[in-house]
Formats: structure tokens, C-alpha cells, sequence
């Protein structure tokens, strides 16, 4: 993994990933890809890359299967106990997701007990992630460096990368073994690896100065 400085870190924001950080894997975007016709490349790319009329029925698509997710939406274990240790330290927690804001509001209402993720920034927000510019819009309105936040995702290739071009702190979840060392190089090798939520307080303890005045 990638190392961070031996001297502790500013941590002054955490923003989350939401379809397989904070809530359990259900989006299949191999066969969404495979319902819109698409063989290679980046889903929202490739479907931007199309006719109008291309896009409709490619975002029909998308829309259903969206639909579905939030209907069968768990929450990812250890969500509530991390939740409650950033809130308990004044830490903001944010979202940044290539889904929509529906799907975040229906986290919210259905799912988080706790104050809701804020700023949460969606697909809605161009360039999405993997380009840093979400992420970077979240720290604007929380007035911090970006190297004074974490980034956790469960995506190597969205979340890692856009932690990593923004200068933030990056935490893979890797819940089912999905990454081999090798996997996990360049733009996609994080600070650190995780395969449950409730690792990442003690990491967060070890590696991290909290409050404003650190």
C-alpha cells in the first residue's frame, strides 16, 4: 500500500462512496453495460458519446435498474458505528457516487439514523469521478485541503484513483477478495486496504489527527 508520512495526519473530512461502501453491493454494471449495448469502456462515457435519442434509451435503462437498487438497498454493516465516531469528533462525512440523488435520498429516509452525508455529490456533478472535481467541490464547502480528508470507496479505479488525483488519503473496502497486490498499482494503489467498515476507526486512530486545531 501506499504509505502517508510517519507523522500523523490532519483529518478533517471523510467522504464516502455509497453502492458498495455504504450500502452492500447490488448494482450489476456489467450487466447494465451489457442491457445498453456496451462491450469496453467507461458506462457514463460511452453513453455521453451517443445520440440523443441513443442516450434515452441507454438512461432508461439505467433508470430501472437504479430503481431496483434502491428498493432491495441494505446498508453496509458498521455503517452506524463509523457514523457516530466521526460525529462524536466533529468530523464531516460527505458522499460522492456516480448515482443520483434519489438514490441518496433514499439512503437518507430509509437507512441512516444519523445526520445525513453532507455535502453528497452525484453523477448530476460534472466531470464525475473518477475526476477529482466532486471531490474537490466537497472540500470547498467544507473549507479543507484536500490532503486533510480521506477518501473510502470500494472501486480501485473510481474511488482510489479520485482520491488519489485530488492529493486526499484513500481506503479501498474490499469486502470480497476482489483485489490481488498486483491489481493495486499507480492511480489505484491506496493508503490502505479494508475488508470490513469497522477496521477503518482503528486505522483512522493510529494514522490520523482529529479537530480543527491539530
Amino acid at each position: 500500500m501506499k504509505p502517508l508520512s510517519n507523522k500523523p495526519q490532519k483529518l478533517r473530512g471523510v467522504i464516502f462512496d455509497m453502492d458498495g461502501t455504504l450500502t452492500e453491493p447490488y448494482l450489476d454494471i456489467a450487466e447494465m453495460k451489457r442491457r445498453c449495448g456496451i462491450t469496453s469502456g467507461d458506462i457514463l462515457d460511452v453513453i455521453g458519446s451517443w445520440s440523443a435519442e441513443d442516450q434515452k434509451q441507454a438512461n432508461k435503462i439505467i433508470y430501472e435498474m437504479e430503481c431496483d437498487a434502491r428498493l432491495n438497498m441494505t446498508l453496509m454493516p458498521g455503517v452506524a458505528d463509523l457514523c457516530r465516531f466521526l460525529d462524536e469528533r466533529g468530523i464531516p462525512r460527505g458522499i460522492l457516487t456516480r448515482n443520483v440523488m434519489e438514490s441518496v435520498d433514499h439512503l437518507h429516509k430509509e437507512h441512516v439514523e444519523a445526520k445525513p452525508f453532507l455535502p453528497a455529490v452525484t453523477r448530476g456533478f460534472t466531470p464525475y469521478k473518477p475526476h477529482p472535481a466532486g471531490l474537490m467541490h466537497i472540500c470547498d464547502v467544507w473549507r479543507v485541503d484536500p490532503s486533510e480528508i480521506v477518501m473510502v470507496g470500494d472501486s480501485a479505479k473510481d474511488d482510489v484513483v479520485v482520491g488519489n488525483r485530488a492529493g486526499s488519503a484513500t481506503i479501498l473496502l474490499d469486502t470480497t477478495d476482489r483485489y490481488r497486490e498486483e491489481d493495486l498499482h499507480g492511480e489505484l494503489l491506496p493508503n490502505f486496504v479494508v475488508t470490513h467498515l469497522d477496521q477503518i476507526v482503528p486505522l483512522l486512530k493510529e494514522h490520523f489527527a482529529f479537530g480543527v486545531d491539530v
